[in-house]
């Protein structure tokens, strides 16, 4: 065995000779491999000069010199193969520690503000790698020729070590600044950080194996360029985050590859013990098949990986919400739900509280509107009918032409939205970030307004994916709400019509029975409303009706059941009331008619019937609910009008009559 110098020379003339290991080749080759990626990343980089991006032409810069370290390194382990000089070629690697001030370069045109003196940091960051590069391609006070690229044997310089040593440093507090750096950044830029991190990360271990603290101080006979290898998942992650703006959740990714590699350790292991166990009875191959078998059903197959799953994404990735959980509650709502606004108020808040934003809104063109969008659910923000704005017609023209998610800092970062500064005003006034249109056949029917997340965290690809499959169902559930809307409301109120009504009715009595709960029954009569067609008009009459229609609707619960009967009747269904709350719902709704002002400047009151229906009472079906409030009303309109009338069986007798079951005001018919 050769001592340290006879080993050198006799490598040396191994070198001469051509006789060095293959490895060489093998390494050359990866490198050279790599090299081309870089070069590839770089192209990409450059070449797109239409992109506004401040950061991509660094990123360009930054694959171009870690492409240019690759392939000198290359040309070194082929010329180290060969017997030839390769020292000028192995100097050039040197500019590889300018990728340090590039990367910091990169980083701070994502900061949101940047200190001055940063700034002038990474200018002498610039100057400083430059000026070494500079020393060591004109002197030998740093770096000459190694003896050998592998296993690698290097001359002694007074400063190698030290400088090597101060570019580690440097690369270890570039990684600090970014993970301190992230804490500050929301959306997109913290995303982006992720990626930096993760990239520097892998970066950062290479360097230390190669060309950094354990090279140096254990003697590990490896080549510092050797870095270029882990270069290349560095400058993927940091080219992916620089060019996309829409990134994947990678703590998620992280967590998945660990939890697999958990498992799957954790099946080599057991799968070997049930192996050793086996071969006792069993032949080597028939024992190992059945081990693996038993192994990879007890952990892959079972509870065992969805434990590990679920554990490892509690530490890497607990503000997550479940996929699948929030795509099954949506489904759920889309095929149980016809009424529009119960529909949206379900959805704004089951989107809301998963992703946890500051904000929600569902904006809806309503029927028979040529681009009118209204507010029709909302949460977390101002409770208004509609927001009309330059930026919001210019926000409905984009989404319509590019039938796209809309994200604010994404559109702000590219600078190429027409009218960007209006929509941006809009989604202010609203605290959005991100707006998801909801298509249906080629038209937009609505869209989806959210603002930030409370963890300052961006939207990525999983997010929008996830809104857009979700919105896709609730256009569909939206359109199927219309058609249905269409099939049981009356076309002039908007109200229920009295086939859908006397539907419910049924249903609604015949649960009441079972279950023992109470219903109630108002029937409506406009008073001299033939009056008001023949001195007024049909239009007149047709106004009337349609404000009364409206003064029901918010007068009453929305689990109540309001319709209009025919003609100028109208009929309310109540959902479990007590005795008391029939009568006062009932005059609360008269008193607020005759106290209306009405847009046909006429004087409306109306005649009230009310029964309140209780399971000890006796009803042959839900027919008799109608005709006892009907008799009701009769009652009420041939004592006077304007008044309201409760019919109630009276106790311990066969006949019913009209009965008032407590003191009530004159204009209440007395029995």
């Amino acid at each position: 065995m050769l001592a340290g110098p006879q080993r050198s020379f006799q490598l040396v003339d191994n070198l001469r000779w051509g006789c060095m290991p293959k490895e060489l080749l093998v390494i050359g080759g990866v490198l050279f491999l790599a090299g081309v990626a870089h070069f590839t990343l770089a192209f990409l980089a450059l070449a797109q000069s239409g992109n506004r991006n401040p950061a991509r032409p660094w990123m360009g810069l930054l694959a171009l010199s870690t492409g240019i370290m690759c392939a000198t390194m290359t040309i070194s382990y082929l010329l180290n193969y060969l017997g030839k000089d390769y020292d000028f070629v192995y100097r050039l690697t040197w500019q590889g520690y300018l990728e340090a001030a590039l990367i910091y370069k990169i980083v701070l045109l994502h900061y949101a503000h940047v200190e001055k003196w940063r700034i002038y940091l990474n200018r002498f960051m610039f100057i400083f790698w430059a000026a070494v590069f500079a020393v060591v391609m004109t002197t030998d006070l740093i770096a000459r020729q190694p003896i050998s690229l592998f296993p690698y044997i290097r001359f002694d310089t007074p400063f190698e070590i030290p400088i090597r040593l101060i570019g580690d440093l440097n690369m270890t507090w570039l990684f600090y600044e970014i993970l301190r750096a992230r804490k500050n950044l929301i959306a997109v830029r913290r995303h982006k950080s992720d990626f930096f991190l993760l990239g520097l990360s892998t970066y950062l271990i290479g360097a230390l194996f190669s060309a950094g603290g354990i090279q140096n101080i254990t003697g590990l006979p490896l080549d510092p360029g050797l870095v270029g290898l882990f270069s290349l998942p560095w400058i993927g992650l940091t080219y992916y985050a620089v060019t996309r703006h829409r990134l994947f959740n990678i703590r998620m990714a992280i967590a998945r590859i660990l939890s697999i590699v958990v498992v799957s350790v954790a099946a080599a292991g057991l799968a070997l013990l049930i192996n050793q166990y086996l071969q006792k009875f069993l032949s080597g191959p028939v024992s190992f098949f059945i081990a693996a078998l038993i192994a990879t059903m007890l952990t892959v197959g079972g509870q065992i990986f969805r434990i590990t799953n679920a554990l490892v994404r509690g530490l890497l990735v607990r503000d997550t919400y479940d996929f699948q959980e929030m795509l099954k509650r949506s489904s759920e709502m889309t095929v149980s739900l016809f009424n529009v606004d119960e529909l949206l108020r379900r959805f704004v808040k089951l989107t809301r509280e998963n992703l946890e934003t500051s904000v929600a809104h569902f904006f809806v063109s309503p029927k028979g509107s040529s681009g009118d969008y209204v507010l029709q659910a909302s949460l977390g923000g101002a409770e208004v009918s509609s927001f009309e704005s330059p930026g919001k017609k210019k926000l409905i023209e984009w989404l319509s032409k590019s039938r796209q998610t809309f994200i604010k800092e994404e559109q702000e970062l590219q600078n190429e939205s027409s009218g960007f500064a209006e929509i941006s005003n809009f989604l202010n006034s609203l605290q959005g970030e991100v707006v998801v249109p909801a298509f249906h056949q080629e038209s937009l029917i609505g869209f989806l307004v959210l603002g930030s997340k409370r963890s300052q965290d961006a939207f990525s690809v999983e997010d929008i994916r996830l809104l857009e499959t979700m919105i896709t169902q609730i256009a569909l559930s939206i359109q199927n709400a219309r058609l249905f809307e269409e099939a049981t409301t009356d076309g002039l109120t908007g109200l229920y019509h009295q086939k859908y009504f006397k539907t419910r009715l049924k249903n609604e009595y015949l649960a009441a029975v079972r279950h023992h709960r109470n219903l109630g029954v108002l029937m409506i009569d406009a008073d001299h409303f033939k009056k008001i067609n023949d001195n007024h008009g049909h239009l007149a009459g047709d106004s009337v009706l349609k404000e009364l229609a409206r003064n029901l609707q918010l007068a009453f619960r929305a689990e109540d059941l309001v319709a209009r009967y025919g003609g100028e009747e109208f009929i309310v269904l109540l959902i479990e009331p007590n005795p008391q709350q029939i009568y006062e719902v009932a005059e609360r709704f008269r008193k607020k008619v005759e106290e209306f002002s009405f847009s046909a400047k006429v004087s409306v009151t109306v005649s009230v019937g009310a029964y309140f229906f209780s399971p000890d009472q006796f009803c042959s079906s839900e027919q008799d609910l109608l005709e006892r409030a009907d008799k009701a009303v009769y009652e009420a309109k041939h004592s006077g009008r304007n008044r309201v009338v409760v019919y109630r069986h009276e106790q311990h007798k066969d006949t019913s009559k009209v009965v008032i079951p407590f003191e009530v005001p004159s204009k209440i018919k007395r029995a």
